[in-house]
């Protein structure tokens, strides 16, 4: 998934969350994106303006998809979050975040472009998902999304009225 729609799905997820909480929750939730191939998505804008699609193959460096295994991964997930765990003397959900995002892109990811490799460096399965770039996907996808954030936002300004 896009690097936007992961930000706009985990603001959905914690939308009951305290906005500090939320904003933390949706930074984590498109970190795995960004660390990977953040300069590319950074470039892309400058370069081109917003791209809704992948970014060329051919054009990523190499060491850019070591950054994306371990970025994508349950275990190193859990490793972090384990020692979050350990510093704060409790679980920090925000860091779920992630989480999401690695659980969304699972399925989501073909085998044209960098299927998903959540059980790094343990194994290099992966799932042949249904790529997220395929135009239908993503009319579904940002049309769900509009519709949730409008019903959120009624919702809200329906609570202040009362």
């Amino acid at each position: 998934m896009d690097i936007l729609a992961h930000g706009l799905w985990t603001a959905v997820i914690y939308n009951r969350t305290k906005f500090k909480l939320r904003l933390w929750a949706v930074l984590f939730g498109i970190a795995p994106d960004l660390l990977s191939f953040g300069w590319i998505f950074v470039d892309s804008i400058f370069s081109r303006g917003f791209n809704f699609g992948p970014p060329d193959i051919n054009n990523i460096p190499a060491a850019l998809f070591v950054t994306y295994n371990i970025w994508h991964s349950l275990f190193v997930w859990l490793f972090i979050f384990g020692i979050v765990w350990l510093i704060l003397k409790r679980p920090w959900w925000p860091l779920a975040g992630s989480l999401l995002h690695i659980a969304i892109d699972v399925p989501l990811h073909d085998a044209n472009f960098k299927p998903t490799p959540w059980l790094w460096p343990v194994s290099n399965y992966t799932v042949n998902g249904y790529s997220w770039a395929h135009p239908v996907f993503m009319l579904v996808n940002y049309s769900l999304l509009v519709t949730i954030y409008i019903i959120w936002f009624i919702g809200r300004w329906r609570k202040s009225q009362l």
